[in-house]
């Protein structure tokens, strides 16, 4: 019961973290999306929910101090999200974004204008800072009943004498 109900936090969860994403504008080719999962995992001292998604998510999440990015992941993205078309424009672009990222990490300022919430990062802290309220009266009412039934249980079975 335990395990079934945090399925379906997780599940939720991850629908929420995608959704973020969608709205920060951080869909290209879906990898990202289709790589994200959840597993809930019972350990010796409780339970978790592990989220797990492509290595880059984390550049998603903190953003990245400037750095080199190599064109051809660049040619890739832009052909994904088709933002030119023609060899020569895509080749422009992409050697205008390298340029930027250099020079400003990322996300860079003028990639805002994409996002359709008005944000480029944070996409897990934002979606867990949005649902918190949910997320810890979802868990109250599960372990908070739980605890409540083996306090019952205890009382119950051990008579005082």
């Amino acid at each position: 019961m335990i395990r079934q109900k945090l399925e379906i936090i997780g599940a939720f969860m991850l629908d929420q973290f995608k959704a973020e994403l969608k709205g920060q504008d951080h869909k290209a080719s879906g990898d990202l999306e289709s790589s994200m999962k959840y597993t809930v995992k019972q350990t010796a001292v409780g339970w978790e929910i592990l989220f797990s998604g492509e290595g880059y998510a984390k550049f998603l999440e903190t953003g990245s101090k400037p750095h080199w990015v190599p064109i051809d992941a660049l040619i890739d993205w832009i052909e994904a999200k088709g933002l030119e078309s023609g060899e020569r424009e895509v080749k422009n672009f992409a050697f205008a974004i390298q340029k930027k990222i250099a020079q400003e990490g990322t996300p860079t300022k003028g990639s805002y204008k994409f996002s359709k919430n008005g944000r480029r990062k944070e996409f897990i802290t934002h979606t867990v800072n949005a649902n918190k309220v949910k997320i810890n009266n979802e868990l109250l009412s599960i372990f908070g009943s739980k605890i409540t039934a083996t306090l019952h249980n205890i009382v119950t079975n051990n008579s005082f004498q």
